[in-house]
């Protein structure tokens, strides 16, 4: 095999690797945008479900708290005020929940899709920098 057809198969290699990690990055690029686009519909979702639950226990004891001053026995009077404090501060434990099951479970989605995006944008920046050096060497060397 002669010098000038070594170089011919080293330029084409270094092509087939600049391409190669061209795309690569390309579905780096695509990985990128769907993934935050998955996790922030997913975020948005979470937070409106969150904040529906909010609503929905802030109206029930607003309407609890409004026919207290109806209510003219005393008894029932404490026992209905109990009832709605009870019902407000297990309102607020589902929703703490929530947010904390949300934050576990984005957070772990979260670290993966970045070591998935981050390992493809290494792998194909290192290809597309093999294929510029084997093509300049292939090229360098044929001009000598």
């Amino acid at each position: 095999m002669t010098s000038r057809e070594s170089n011919k198969k080293l330029e084409r290699l270094g092509f087939y690797f600049e391409i190669a990690g061209m795309i690569i990055l390309l579905v780096a690029s695509f990985w990128q945008v769907k993934m935050s686009g998955r996790l922030e519909a997913s975020f948005v979702e979470w937070q409106s479900q969150i904040q529906k639950d909010v609503n929905l226990s802030v109206l029930s004891a607003l309407s609890d708290i409004a026919s207290l001053p109806s209510i003219n026995d005393p008894a029932y009077l404490k026992s209905t005020s109990l009832s709605t404090s009870e019902r407000a501060s297990k309102a607020y434990s589902r929703v703490m929940d929530a947010t904390n099951q949300r934050e576990r479970e984005l957070g772990g989605q979260v670290e993966w899709f970045s070591k998935v995006n981050f390992c493809l944008i290494v792998l194909g920046a290192i290809l597309t920098l093999c294929g510029k050096i084997f093509s300049s060497r292939a090229i360098k060397t044929e001009r000598e």
